[in-house]
């Protein structure tokens, strides 16, 4: 049985001991990370106001996630069914996320971007091996709840963190070397207390999805693995049209996230505090009450019709970005404050939705695979997107392309919508 304990004498405990011991140590990786989230929230506008970085540069920093997602249905499948998943999460953390510190050295944006895609490359390790560990440890109905709680006690770390780092560094910009240590240690902290949650319900599918491909020699695994998601996405339809519209939905907000730290700087001119109150302060505080909510929510509704529910708000916040410039200092903050919460309030319930909704879809013991997908779509998403949108800012200006963002956005929630009516899952 893969998820351990689920018997009829503990349906009707509210935690079985495996589900305990497994939230006690998410809890605790949860915590690590958001001091890492925080101060990694402000990464785009430090390399633009501290590091001098152009608008391209600013682009391929946040742009550089992108590529290591490619690698996450290698890493899925390197994974699947695999009892040590562990040590992955130990090389995620001590070369993922630990040699962040060596941004205390990088005074240029170029060292900058070296660190950064280094450590990018190890990225897709992880949500692969949290959703199998999720599958094996937490029952379906009880997901969405402990995920959300974990998540919503993160977010005050991470404002906290992020309203900190914004202080100390408009105090002394130059303290953001150190400001990385501290976040890169606590990043690394997050993969051990992950590595720490009992494996014993993760066992082997009946059946691997890529047959008798070898991992270990990765070029030739790569055709097996384009295969197998073909075949998913063909074989799935439900899943395809979910991956169809939450790459449309994507493609809108990854442009935002590239651009809107530019934006911020050279058409705003805020200050790091003006910007950590926005990000965290405002644009985190849904993420406080709304996700044990959203949780109980998504156990109770099918995907398509809540990524209706909490896309909608989203498409809100490249619109008032937009409405801010050129106004008075308090009304243009007013309106920074509003584009942000109207993100946090969607993008929240949308958080979670990328994390579990491969689960809905994935049959007993296929996590790591569907959320492979998952993430390595997102990863292509990220290399084509980007570049467009920055084509789009050059020829047509940053009003059009947020504009553009907008419709992309509203398109997806349609699409949703449409599945939703139509008896989608």
């Amino acid at each position: 049985m893969l998820i351990p304990e689920i018997t009829q004498s503990t349906r009707k405990t509210f935690l079985t001991p495996t589900e305990k011991t497994a939230f006690f140590y998410h809890l605790l990786a949860e915590l690590s990370i958001a001091v890492f989230w925080g101060v990694n929230t402000l990464l785009g506008e430090l390399a633009k106001k501290t590091l001098g970085a152009s608008d391209f540069q600013a682009m391929a920093l946040l742009q550089a996630i992108a590529p290591a997602m490619l690698l996450s249905v290698l890493w899925a499948v390197a994974m699947q069914g695999k009892k040590r998943v562990r040590r992955y999460l130990l090389l995620a953390g001590f070369l993922g996320r630990l040699p962040y510190a060596l941004i205390f050295w990088a005074d240029t944006p170029a060292q900058l971007l070296v660190i950064v895609y280094f450590c990018s490359l190890f990225h897709g390790i992880i949500t692969p091996a949290m959703n199998g560990i999720f599958q094996a440890n937490y029952r379906p109905e009880k997901r969405g709840l402990l995920v959300g709680l974990a998540f919503s006690s993160g977010t005050i770390v991470m404002m906290l963190s992020c309203r900190l780092a914004g202080h100390f560094l408009d105090q002394n910009d130059a303290s953001y070397g150190l400001i990385f240590v501290v976040a890169a240690v606590f990043a690394t902290l997050s993969c051990v207390f992950l590595a720490r949650i009992p494996e014993h319900g993760l066992k082997p599918p009946k059946e691997t999805l890529v047959g008798k491909t070898k991992v270990t020699n990765p070029v030739a695994t790569i055709g097996a693995i384009a295969k197998l998601t073909a075949k998913i996405l063909r074989d799935d339809p439900k899943f395809a049209a979910f991956e169809r519209n939450f790459f449309i939905y994507g493609s809108g907000l990854w442009i935002m996230f590239t651009m809107h730290p530019i934006y911020l700087v050279e058409n705003l001119n805020l200050s790091y505090s003006s910007i950590s109150t926005a990000k965290a302060l405002v644009g985190f505080a849904p993420a406080i009450i709304l996700p044990p909510l959203y949780g109980l929510l998504l156990d109770r509704v099918k995907p398509f019709r809540f990524s209706t529910i909490v896309m909608s708000p989203v498409a809100l916040f490249p619109l008032l970005l937009l409405a801010a410039a050129g106004q008075p200092p308090t009304l243009m903050l007013a309106l920074v404050y509003a584009a942000f919460l109207a993100h946090g309030i969607g993008q929240t319930g949308v958080n979670l939705m990328w994390q579990l909704g491969s689960l809905h879809f994935a049959k007993t013991g296929n996590a790591y695979i569907y959320q492979g997908i998952h993430v390595s779509i997102t990863g292509i998403r990220g290399i084509l997107v980007p570049p467009l949108g920055y084509a789009i800012k050059i020829l047509f200006g940053i009003q059009a392309l947020f504009c553009f963002c907008s419709a992309l956005i509203i398109l997806a929630v349609v699409l949703m919508y449409k599945e939703a009516r139509a008896g989608g899952s």
